[in-house]
């Protein structure tokens, strides 16, 4: 079952560069851009999957953004949901760390703080599981579960701004946001361990 799901007043938590997020607190927004992106700069081939994904925002929301923040939430078959407070963010990710790990690691390898976001503005932010969205990533592969028709059926979900129940649920969801406004950050905390 797929079901379409606009955002109305919703908390996301963001892993983000702290330079980045000092940029919002100064100059009031912090705007990424595709062509800017780090991991697009250390994996080219990323490019083509996020700018699919930033195609398919802007089409699903009337909107033309040069970039995404990517964004966590929980999420259980099609249904999405906030973390409450960062206990409830860490106790979360240590229950699902094994499908974050690795990015995990890396975000702490680097000057990454995690950001507290309360976005009031109407929305969809083109859930994915993380799961799903790990499998979309170049190389393509077909580990079990998934087959060339997930891959289609991900990216049609993902086109037409739907959720859809994974075939190999994380629990995790990644949510997309257009930008970092000041007025949307709650707060900022240091990274931890998983």
């Amino acid at each position: 079952m797929c079901i379409r799901q606009e955002v109305y007043d919703m908390k996301f938590w963001t892993v983000q560069r702290r330079e980045l997020v000092d940029k919002a607190l100064r100059e009031g927004e912090y705007q990424p851009e595709l062509e800017l992106s780090y991991y697009v700069g250390i994996k080219e081939e990323l490019g083509e999957l996020y700018e699919t994904i930033r195609n398919a925002f802007c089409n699903v929301n009337g909107v033309e953004v040069p970039g995404l923040v990517f964004a966590f939430t929980k999420m259980k078959g099609d249904k999405v949901s906030e973390f409450s407070d960062i206990d409830d963010f860490r106790a979360y990710m240590k229950e699902h760390k094994e499908s974050i790990l690795s990015l995990w690691k890396y975000f702490k390898t680097k000057d990454r703080v995690i950001v507290e976001l309360d976005v009031p503005e109407d929305f969809n932010p083109i859930y994915v599981d993380i799961n799903d969205f790990q499998f979309l990533m170049p190389p393509l592969v077909f580990p079990a579960p998934y087959t060339p028709w997930s891959y289609w059926e991900i990216l049609g979900n993902i086109n037409d701004g739907v959720i859809g129940a994974s075939i190999y649920p994380s629990g995790l969801g990644q949510a997309h946001l257009p930008s970092i406004k000041k007025e949307h950050i709650v707060e900022v905390y240091e990274m931890f361990d998983i």
